[in-house]
């Protein structure tokens, strides 16, 4: 089988893009998802962990940096480019979260001889959720740091999402509103809204270059649609997972967690960690908290080691 999708490849002149991680860069070929790659530092013994960037107009594995280099040659660790972003094959294919969750499957598989703790970002979260109920056994525990799915709001419908793709869809509307979202200044200042303080540069650099990669524009437009969002997350995915389960979180400027504190109280095996003051982005600013945070869970619930 071979992928359903038409890959968008650099042109002779066009540079490839810098590893995100100072780490080996390995890749698989995937009959659903294409070519998907990640960083990976497998040496060490112990519980493997894997890293699940976010997903919006330029994410990367570099979002999870912080995490990467901290538990590199303490545990086996892997972080991944998403189908679509960082060095993994982008194309003009019909990406959902059904698509991104079999590749963190295919990752996990790959890299792994036993199962992996996960931290995943943002909507990342719902991805990994996804991804974890298709074998439970699979996975040893979730962190979910600042995870869409439990405000009240709801994403939009198919509906909605098949109105913004058809306008959109045009390759003159396409590239120019997505050249416009990722411009050095609006990275900036949506990054700035995830952070407390001012943003890390290099997160902002690697984001403008991961988005003038040739077919960077197809993935985010889905973001953009809501096509990658699941209704109601909070019950139809993180309900189900019966893995031991922690959500970091303070404010963000995007999520919201009004539901948030009556889904913890209704499991044991679930729980919460205020990272005060911060907002989505608390493993760059709070690094030190969050790895306190996620150590006492896995100690607590017989996670990594």
């Amino acid at each position: 089988m071979t992928p359903t999708h038409a890959p968008t490849r650099p042109g002779p002149d066009a540079p490839a893009l810098r590893a995100a991680l100072d780490a080996e860069w390995r890749e698989i070929d995937s009959d659903t998802c294409g070519r998907i790659g990640y960083y990976a530092e497998t040496a060490p013994s112990g519980t493997p962990l894997l890293l699940v960037h976010s997903l919006n107009a330029a994410p990367s594995a570099m979002e999870m940096r912080p995490l990467f280099d901290h538990y590199r040659g303490k545990r086996p660790v892997v972080a991944l480019d998403q189908p679509g972003f960082g060095r993994s094959e982008r194309g003009e294919r019909p990406d959902t979260p059904e698509l991104l969750a079999r590749a963190v499957e295919e990752v996990a598989a790959a890299a792994f001889d036993a199962a992996p703790d996960v931290i995943a970002l943002s909507l990342g979260a719902e991805i990994a959720a996804r991804a974890m109920l298709t074998r439970p056994e699979a996975w040893k525990s979730l962190a979910m740091i600042s995870p869409t799915g439990f405000a009240l709001r709801q994403p939009p419908g198919d509906l909605v999402a098949d109105g913004v793709e058809w306008a959109l869809g045009g390759r003159l509307v396409r590239d120019r509103l997505f050249r416009a979202l990722t411009r050095p200044g609006t990275v900036r200042f949506f990054l700035a809204r995830n952070c407390v303080d001012a943003p890390d540069p290099d997160l902002v650099d690697y984001a403008v270059e991961t988005a003038r990669q040739p077919g960077a524009a197809f993935g985010p437009i889905r973001f953009l649609s809501g096509r990658l969002f699941t209704r109601e997350a909070r019950t139809r995915l993180y309900d189900r997972l019966s893995v031991p389960i922690l959500v970091l979180f303070d404010e963000d400027p995007n999520v919201g967690f009004e539901t948030l504190e009556r889904w913890i109280a209704r499991r044991a095996t679930r729980r919460a960690e205020r990272i005060a003051p911060s907002k989505g982005l608390p493993h760059w600013e709070r690094l030190a908290p969050c790895v306190e945070a996620l150590e006492r869970f896995w100690t607590e619930t017989d996670g990594g080691d």
